[in-house]
């Protein structure tokens, strides 16, 4: 089975070819990490095609594309998606959305603590969910760095399980997790100097998010062609144009 993977949520683009045999096993695999601002738009098409050509593949050759689901930013999810959908009109056979935080958790599952992806929302927001284990505990959140802190000590010690006398600490990661740690420190809130940060926190993740796309894939998870980026919040323009309904309506009325 020959997977190309694509993760746009973030200022970071990550991109992966692998390559499975039968029995599940990568026999060959390559990827790249750029992290040179939202510059998606004209790195993406390029990068996939020297991957592929890397790799002696066309996208024809290709069995599944997996593409990071959001939530994230909204031009790179658009990117993402269109370009997955572009890929199976040019030949590739399915494609297949995943969340990114999911695979930030995924390659951090045996970490014995509280596991937090973040990426930088803006306005003081985060996006990301909590895992133990890669289990995520939540929904996906939109929250402020006040917010997602109590969110965290909430589930720091599970409600009901015999207290640790030293968990471990809350371990961020995701491309935004320095960012995150410093805003805790800024904001003065108690328990921020416990966290602890992933060292291997600004890598990216399309190597994981194929692996993980297979696995769904064959699991019977699929995507409608129709399906769009989980946002999760309405962006800046939607933002203006549902305002100014309301203000049509209370003009009419």
């Amino acid at each position: 089975m020959r997977v190309l993977s694509i993760d746009t949520s973030s200022t970071r683009l990550s991109i992966a070819v692998l390559q499975f045999s039968d029995t599940g096993t990568v026999t060959a695999d390559s990827t790249v990490s750029l992290n040179d601002g939202v510059r998606h738009a004209e790195q993406l098409l390029p990068a996939i095609e020297y991957m592929l050509g890397k790799a002696a593949l066309r996208v024809s050759d290709l069995d599944l594309v997996v593409v990071a689901a959001g939530p994230g930013s909204f031009t790179g999810l658009r990117i993402g998606f269109s370009t997955a959908k572009g890929l199976l009109a040019a030949g590739a056979a399915d494609y297949l959305a995943v969340p990114a935080a999911d695979c930030y958790a995924e390659g951090l599952s045996v970490y014995p603590g509280l596991v937090v992806p973040v990426l930088d929302a803006r306005k003081s927001r985060w996006y990301g969910a909590l895992y133990r284990g890669a289990t995520r505990l939540t929904s996906y959140l939109d929250l402020t760095t006040e917010d997602l802190a109590q969110l965290i000590e909430k589930h720091q010690q599970p409600v009901g399980e015999r207290t640790e006398p030293n968990p471990a600490p809350p371990l961020v990661t995701g491309p935004d997790a320095r960012l995150f740690l410093s805003q805790l420190e800024s904001h003065e809130l108690p328990s921020a100097q416990v966290y602890r940060l992933d060292p291997r926190h600004h890598e990216g993740v399309a190597l994981i998010l194929a692996v993980e796309g297979r696995r769904r894939y064959l699991a019977g998870d699929r995507t409608p062609e129709e399906a769009g980026p989980d946002y999760l919040r309405m962006s800046e323009a939607e933002i203006g144009i549902h305002r100014r309904g309301q203000e049509d309506n209370a003009i009419r009325t």
